[in-house]
C-alpha cells in the first residue's frame, strides 16, 4: 500500500515538472527542454501504471496532466478584463434576454435538438448498415449521437433567431420518422 502511495506521489511530482518544463519550452523554444517535459511525463504514466495498473495509470497521469496545466495556466492569466468599444456593441447583435426566448432555446437546444440528432442518427444507421450488421450501427449511433447533439445544440444557442433552426430540426425529425417506418 505504501508503495502505491510512493509512486503516485513520484508520478504527481513528474507530470507538474513535465509541464512546467513543457511550458518553459514553449516559451523558450528550447529542444532539450521539450525533451525532458516529455520523458517526465512518460514517467509519469509508467509511475502510475506501476502503482495502479495500465488501465488505470493511463486515465491519472491524463487527468493529472489536464488539472495541472489547466492550474498553470489559470495561475499566470491576465488579471485586467477586457474593455469592451462601445460602438463596436450594437443593440441588434445582443442576444435575446426575455424569458419567451430563452424557454424557446432551451427547448430547441435540448428535446429537439436531442430528438432530430438521435432520428437522423438511427436513419444514418439504417441506410448504411445491412440488416444483418444493426447491432454494430446502433453501437455507432451510440457514440456519434452525443457528438450531433452536443453539435445541434451549439448551433441553436449561437443564432438570435429560433424560427429558422427550429424548423430544421422539425423538418429533420419529421423526414428520418418517415424514413424510419417500416
Amino acid at each position: 500500500m505504501t508503495d502505491a502511495y510512493l509512486c503516485g506521489s513520484i508520478a504527481l511530482l513528474f507530470c507538474v515538472v513535465g509541464i512546467f518544463l513543457l511550458r518553459v519550452s514553449w516559451r523558450r523554444q528550447r529542444r532539450l527542454l521539450v525533451l525532458a517535459g516529455w520523458v517526465l511525463v512518460a514517467l509519469a504514466a509508467a509511475a502510475w501504471s506501476l502503482a495502479v495498473g495500465v488501465e488505470y495509470g493511463v486515465s491519472y497521469t491524463a487527468m493529472a496532466l489536464s488539472v495541472v496545466a489547466w492550474l498553470l495556466v489559470a495561475g499566470n492569466r491576465e488579471r485586467q478584463a477586457a474593455k469592451p468599444d462601445s460602438a463596436a456593441i450594437d443593440a441588434a447583435t445582443l442576444p435575446a434576454t426575455s424569458a419567451a426566448h430563452k424557454l424557446g432555446t432551451f427547448l430547441a437546444a435540448g428535446p429537439l435538438a436531442a430528438i432530430a440528432s438521435l432520428l437522423a442518427c438511427a436513419l444514418l444507421v439504417g441506410a448504411v448498415f445491412p440488416a444483418d450488421e444493426r447491432g454494430n450501427g446502433m453501437v455507432l449511433t451510440a457514440f456519434v449521437f452525443p457528438l450531433v447533439w452536443a453539435a445541434t445544440a451549439v448551433w441553436v444557442c449561437a443564432v438570435d433567431r429560433l424560427l429558422r433552426p427550429v424548423g430544421i430540426l422539425l423538418a429533420i425529425a419529421v423526414v428520418a420518422s418517415v424514413g424510419l417506418m417500416p
